[in-house]
């Protein structure tokens, strides 16, 4: 029986620091923050007894770390029968973030049951309620509770404002078989109602196994494991139903292990995305090793499914992290998908559940579990709901298990952020293993390996788990000279794939340069020598790319992205607008074939200068930032691309030139959860604003809309206790990244720390000291690291990884002061930046 554990480790001042202010006084140790997840048993828990002095309740919750199951208590009002295999209240949806809860629960046979009294039906009834945990006061029982059918077919959706006490409405699909149409029985909290929808009912003539309903992306998603899913949006004034068969091969004959499939197989929302988790076995004479699979649906709009990984259980047994769980090596039940990390999925095992990093084979998490039922022997996935928490029970305290010892090889989190554990309270040994993670905080300037070192590779990179900061190192052979303010190596995108994009233009003496093509005809004066490297991080390998035709103008606008087909197919790609022009060139380096190609395109923007700051690829697009105005994104991969420009909401759009050169350490673009987020910390000097921090999230790649998701007030955080055990001061920090899997954490830096917070809960999370090649700590903004999302090759471990990064632990780093005084040898305010040009045409 273990639990792992996550360390949150607030890093204090320096000595000198803590000497000038004296001893401090005796402070409790800080418990780690409370996830924003739970795992909630299904089945709820009566009260023996109505307690008068919480009479009003309808609900309690006792929430737990994962993988704990945490339990609901509802008091005999609402479930006034008695408990039984057969009759239990139970869970059947939880909307994700709301809130809400839709509990089905019978009324009781003997204290005044509902009854059906109709001609053509009698019979005692069920009812079903809507929750509102962030109350706790408020059981909604549904009317006319006999137009239900069939609870497996029901489903809660919060609506499309979100948050407690929003709008919701409930939902019942009522298929007819044979018919071509269904039913869509939908309750609206607005009309207080149910309405009957008539809708095409798409399906051939066979029976839809119920397996439930997900809510995703404003829709349901009714979900049948043997064979498809029914997606609509009912809150529609003509709801249509659309049918996204499961991946190929995965169809199962008509009744085949019916009663059972939710043991072997589950859909639910990892990560911003649809995920169908599949461990099923056909028997046959010669069956295939028993194995997990986790497959995603690309995009809710269509019918594709992506294998993300797979994984034998023998591969599993044989890792040392399953071996100290002491459990057996028997097919387990599965359980669920984690909601931020679509590489852990948890199982049951004798009374235990447990966490896989499926990509890795290691187990990370396990724990006994408590379910008030069923035995563990019917144990199947629809007895626990990831519930992801509203943030009036995100940041309340939760029950975390108790710090045990545990093998240094399980010092990892599902969440994918990694830190050494607890070891009776305090920092394992220095000689354990480091953590790992899946994900890191790469500084985009790396270090430069001087000739005779007697590395072969091209590159390397020591990996740390964030928040500390992983250095990449390139040979001599990527960048000969000794680089300076002016001339250094910068990373421009990292991919998960493993490719990285680096510049390492050198410094030359002042030339004169000739452009005369068909294209158009220039004379410029240059003293850089331009080259760009491809860098294979797994193999260790540079490839330096051949010089365009046309020169690249900014490395800026200079993006990397991976073929859509899968394989080692890349492109790099720089977008070349004319400003004052609606026409605009893609420049395109394919891997396939080896050379670079134009590409002419519509410019849609305004004749106003974009001002870049870098590139990221998401959705199969490259996405090009201006943190003034917005974001240009288009199919590079495309014969004939596309620009389309997504503009921030008309508070955040900026003045020509406001904010020049200064605004990366404010904005921040970015993906987390498998959406893009625009974090803003921004403040026009107007008098009365208080500072604050704020994430909006691109609700589709395919849309121009922002959502607010969370916001506070940097009064809000240095007042919470978390902020106060850091030792920091009460500035406004420089914004550094968002967490890739978890929305609401943002880091920053502030006085030689990166730092971060949980902006729903006000609380920092994560503190650590970190140490950059370059710029010193007063130049700092977000373009000198970059969030790195690492192939299972690096992130399982087989990569140097290391407890410390001895850059960061050389000392203390030069102070603000001192920094500036040193001026001449680490550069000025006006160093460190990104060069380039953008042509312009000018009318009249």
């Amino acid at each position: 029986m273990f639990k792992l554990q996550t360390l949150l480790r607030l890093c204090t001042r320096t000595a000198a620091a803590a000497a000038a202010a004296g001893p401090p006084p005796p402070q409790l140790p800080q418990a780690p923050p409370p996830p924003t997840w739970v795992i909630l048993g299904s089945i709820a828990r009566v009260s023996a007894t109505v307690d008068p002095s919480a009479a009003a309740a309808d609900l309690s919750l006792a929430l737990k770390s994962p993988p704990r199951v945490s339990l609901l208590t509802i008091p005999p009002r609402i479930f006034p029968d008695t408990t039984t295999p057969r009759n239990f209240p139970s869970v059947i949806a939880a909307a994700d973030a709301s809130g809400l809860l839709l509990l089905h629960a019978n009324q009781g046979r003997c204290k005044g049951p509902t009854i059906i009294d109709r001609p053509d039906l009698q019979e005692f009834m069920w009812r079903d309620f809507v929750l509102d945990a962030t109350t706790a006061a408020a059981a909604f029982p549904l009317p006319e509770p006999e137009l239900v059918m069939d609870n497996g077919h029901m489903g809660l959706l919060a609506a499309a404002a979100g948050g407690s006490g929003g709008g919701y409405m409930v939902v019942e699909l009522q298929p007819m078989y044979g018919a071509d149409y269904a039913h869509l029985l939908c309750f609206s909290s607005d009309s207080g109602e149910w309405v009957r929808k008539k809708v095409h009912y798409p399906l051939s003539r066979r029976m839809l196994c119920p397996n439930g309903a997900v809510s995703h992306s404003g829709k349901l998603w009714f979900v049948d494991l043997s064979w498809c899913l029914i997606a609509c949006d009912p809150f529609a004034a003509a709801p249509a139903l659309r049918v996204v068969p499961l991946p190929p091969g995965k169809e199962l004959k008509c009744g085949e292990a019916w009663g059972v499939l939710d043991k072997y197989r589950c859909v639910g929302v990892s990560a911003g995305k649809l995920r169908f988790v599949d461990m099923y076995q056909r028997n046959t004479a010669a069956p295939h090793p028993p194995k997990i699979s986790v497959w995603t649906l690309a995009d809710p709009g269509t019918d594709e499914w992506t294998l993300e990984h797979e994984a034998s259980f023998a591969e599993i047994w044989a890792d040392e992290s399953y071996t100290a769980t002491g459990l057996p090596n028997k097919i387990p039940v599965l359980a669920l998908i984690h909601p931020k990390n679509p590489d852990v999925v948890y199982f049951f095992l004798e009374e235990h559940l447990f966490g896989v990093d499926v990509r890795a084979r290691k187990v990370v998490e396990c724990e006994v579990y408590e379910l008030v039922a069923p035995p563990s022997f019917a144990l199947a996935t629809r007895f626990v709901r990831a519930w992801e928490l509203p943030r009036e029970l995100s940041s309340a305290r939760m029950s975390s298990p108790p710090a045990l010892p545990l093998p240094a090889t399980l010092y990892a989190t599902a969440a994918g952020v990694s830190h050494p554990a607890p070891e009776g309270g305090t920092a394992p040994p220095r000689d354990s293993p480091p953590p790992t993670s899946t994900w890191v905080i790469l500084g985009s300037i790396p270090s430069v390996r001087a000739a005779g070192e007697g590395e072969r590779a091209d590159i390397s990179v020591a990996f740390a788990a964030p928040p500390r900061v992983a250095i990449l190192t390139v040979s001599d052979k990527v960048f000969p000279e000794p680089p300076t303010p002016r001339f250094f190596p910068f990373v421009l995108a990292a991919d998960a794939s493993g490719l990285l994009l680096l510049q390492a233009n050198l410094g030359r003496s002042l030339t004169r340069k000739i452009i005369d093509n068909q294209r158009h005809q220039s004379l410029s004066w240059c003293d850089t020598a331009s080259r760009y490297f491809v860098l294979n991080s797994v193999t260790g390998s540079a490839f330096h790319l051949p010089d365009p035709e046309e020169p690249i103008l900014h490395q800026a606008m200079l993006g990397l992205i991976t073929s859509p087909r899968g394989g080692s197919h890349y492109m790099v790609a720089e977008l070349q607008p004319i400003i004052g022009s609606d026409k605009a060139t893609i420049l395109c380096f394919s891997s396939e074939i080896g050379e670079w190609v134009d590409k002419r395109v519509d410019y849609p923007l305004a004749p106003r200068p974009f001002v870049p700051i870098g590139v990221f690829s998401h959705h199969g697009r490259l996405w090009w930032v201006d943190l003034t105005w917005g974001i240009i994104t288009s199919d590079a991969f495309a014969d004939k691309p596309v620009l389309r420009f997504v503009k921030y909401t008309k508070e955040k759009v900026l003045q020509c030139r406001e904010g020049w050169g200064v605004t990366d350490k404010f904005r921040y673009v970015g993906v987390s959860a498998g959406k893009v987020r625009f974090v803003d910390t921004y403040a026009r000097p107007r008098r009365g604003l208080l500072p604050k921090v704020s994430v909006w999230t691109l609700v589709d790649p395919d849309s121009d809309e922002w959502t607010l998701e969370c916001e506070a007030r940097f009064a809000e955080i240095w007042a919470d206790r978390s902020y106060k055990a850091t030792g920091l001061s009460k500035e406004i920090p420089v914004l550094a990244l968002i967490h890739p899997e978890n929305p609401d954490v943002v880091y920053f830096f502030l006085e030689e720390h990166l730092f971060g917070v949980d902006v729903r809960a006000h609380r920092v999370v994560e503190c650590e000291r970190y140490k950059l090649v370059a710029p010193p700590s007063y130049c700092i903004a977000n373009r000198f690291t970059r969030t790195w999302m690492l192939p299972r090759a690096l992130s399982s471990g087989m990569a140097n990884w290391s407890n410390a990064i001895n850059l960061a632990e050389k000392g203390a780093g030069p102070s603000r002061r001192s920094a500036k005084k040193s001026g001449r040898i680490m550069g000025s305010p006006g160093d460190y930046h990104m060069v380039g040009m953008t042509r312009q045409t000018f009318i009249g």
